[in-house]
């Protein structure tokens, strides 16, 4: 928020969060807000709590995360344990920490870290190099300090993001015009997974081609002719290409070509990047139909026609013509065309 006065900041980051333990050892907050989430986490690197680079509190929230924020107060300023976030799931378990540096740990990591702070004013000492008596007093503190968040977590779980709601607003924001899009997702682990395909067919009548391949090694070599062409063309990878429709009784050939969702991450964010880069191949489907065309008549399936007609005669053209240069781009899928350009 621009303008706003650092009394004002404050009062707006202690808005958007809540107090959830406080002693003379240890500060813990819980940020509901992003704008909270950079107040309390000043001087880190969490990703949650980060103002120059993608912040990813809203994103983890969704998830089901959430966040506890523990300043201990006995550590030095510098000190890589001065700030510990603590990460729960959205029914208050604890999950994982990490330190000023964004490193992360563990359980017995938090406990150094209480370890630490308690025993700041006799060489910050880890919870092993304490007496017994002393273990005690750091799991007495560790445990209120987890219990409190555990218990603040349950009674104000984390607003998951409706996945659903959120797919079917993206599908329709990245329409596909010449192809089909398959979404689903999976709940595992307390996680929601999207996961997602797309494919874009190609029809050929089957009366205009001079013959069919009939081998399964003659179908093989089709597939891995477009494959080629569609790869150096088009710079388009298809995850796999199959052609139906060989058998009798089909009126066209169909060229299938499915691009799969691996590589992608399975989350909304993942969907909405996959459906960018699909509308890129939608915008080129006229080329891949182009490539289907070459393919079949390089192999001897298809007869050349119209401008691929014209260029096996550019050569003789050229020969009778002397007055005008030409020009044969028909190699060019997408962008093919013959020019004539006269000398004069």
């Amino acid at each position: 928020q621009l303008g706003l006065s650092s009394k004002e900041k404050d009062e707006s980051a202690k808005e958007g969060s809540e107090i959830v333990f406080e002693n003379d050892l240890m500060f813990a907050v819980r940020p509901y807000t992003e704008e909270a989430s950079c107040y309390y986490g000043k001087n880190t690197k969490w990703c949650i709590s980060a103002t120059e680079a993608r912040n990813y509190f809203d994103e983890y929230t969704s998830r089901g995360k959430a966040f506890i924020m523990v300043l201990m107060k006995k550590l030095p300023e510098r000190d890589v344990d001065r700030k510990i976030a603590i990460v729960f799931d959205d029914l208050g378990g604890f999950e994982e920490i990490y330190d000023a540096q964004d490193d992360q740990g563990s359980w017995n990591d938090l406990r150094d870290a209480v370890a630490r702070n308690w025993s700041a004013a006799d060489g910050a000492k880890l919870y092993n190099e304490l007496e017994e008596d002393e273990q005690d007093e750091v799991d007495k503190q560790l445990r209120a300090l987890t219990k409190a968040g555990t218990e603040n977590i349950m009674d104000n779980p984390p607003e998951g993001e409706d996945v659903e709601a959120r797919i079917e607003e993206l599908t329709e924001e990245y329409p596909i015009e010449n192809g089909d899009v398959g979404v689903d997702t999976d709940g595992m682990d307390g996680e929601t997974y999207v996961m997602f395909s797309a494919q874009f067919q190609v029809e050929v009548s089957r009366e205009k081609l001079l013959g069919l391949p009939e081998e399964r090694e003659q179908v093989d070599e089709l597939e891995a002719v477009i494959e080629k062409k569609i790869d150096n063309s088009l710079n388009i990878y298809p995850s796999m290409i199959e052609i139906y429709g060989l058998e009798e009784g089909y009126a066209m050939l169909y060229f299938n070509f499915e691009f799969s969702g691996d590589g992608y991450n399975p989350t909304v964010e993942g969907y909405e990047q996959f459906l960018q880069d699909t509308q890129d191949i939608d915008k080129k489907y006229a080329g891949i139909q182009r490539v289907v065309a070459l393919s079949l008549q390089e192999l001897g399936y298809l007869k050349r026609e119209g401008i691929d007609a014209l260029s096996d005669k550019v050569e003789d053209m050229s020969k009778q013509l002397t007055n005008f240069t030409i020009t044969d781009n028909t190699e060019y899928v997408g962008d093919e065309d013959i020019s004539f350009k006269s000398s004069y």
